[in-house]
């Protein structure tokens, strides 16, 4: 008889569960629970069907941890547009027919029954759109992205890695990108990619700005240190070589 992996945290079991994550002091957790015990913020994989007794447990791991309801239902809400995000991805890739559309289109809406109780999607919506950073990619009928190569950059114009493309903060920028490529008929009209950021970290650089400042100031006094020691190293040798000229002028 096949033996499934049981998530220790939400109980997700019958082949559901997925890869586990554990180690000594941690119990074995599903790919949902752990990414959202180790992130501090809801994570939903969309290939990773769940139940909704099982999601209210995985949510509940952010509720021990003294969440405020704000911010709770904040992450849940984010947890929704990650499961939207993978749907456009697949709609870019496959048809609207596809049988991975559907599913996930199904997972989305299954996914908003078991959030309801929890928050005001309507509302969560209004408030995304108006703290929503909007940046813009260019990207070709292979799938590829504009890179920024910078000034007199070499290389590639166009990468398979998103994070090596160019950023535009204004739609103009990227349509002009776009413009200057469609004027060759031997190639298809680029598309231009919206990407919504809505995550904020706000990265306390004390620490490292004090190790970095350190550092150099004790590079500093090593520096210091060595040309004193070599100006004094000079000094001793223009003293021997002074009291050698005067003892050689004395046996004269």
């Amino acid at each position: 008889m096949m033996q499934y992996n049981v998530c220790q945290i939400c109980g997700a079991k019958d082949g559901r569960a997925g890869l586990l994550i554990g180690g000594p002091n941690k119990p074995h957790a599903c790919r949902n629970c752990h990414d959202t015990r180790e992130s501090g913020e809801i994570v939903i994989h969309a290939n990773l069907i769940r139940t909704q007794e099982e999601i209210q447990k995985t949510f509940a791991i952010l509720k021990q941890k003294s969440m405020t309801p704000s911010y709770f239902a904040s992450n849940l809400f984010l947890a929704l547009k990650n499961v939207e995000d993978s749907i456009n991805i697949v709609k870019h890739v496959m048809r609207e027919t596809s049988d991975e559309y559907k599913t996930l289109v199904g997972l989305k809406e299954s996914f908003i029954q078991k959030i309801e109780p929890w928050i005001d999607i309507k509302a969560a919506n209004e408030h995304f759109k108006k703290n929503e950073l909007v940046l813009y990619v260019v990207r070709n009928s292979k799938g590829q992205y504009f890179r920024a190569k910078g000034f007199s950059g070499s290389g590639d114009s166009w990468v398979d890695d998103i994070n090596k493309a160019k950023i535009y903060g204004k739609i103009g920028g990227a349509r002009s990108t776009v413009t200057y490529f469609a004027q060759n008929p031997k190639y298809p009209v680029p598309d231009i990619v919206k990407l919504g950021v809505t995550g904020m970290e706000v990265i306390d650089e004390t620490a490292r700005v004090k190790k970095v400042l350190d550092k150099k100031a004790k590079e500093e006094q090593e520096r210091e240190a060595r040309n004193a020691k070599r100006k004094l190293e000079e000094a001793k040798a223009r003293l021997a070589s002074a009291e050698a000229e005067l003892k050689r002028l004395q046996k004269k």
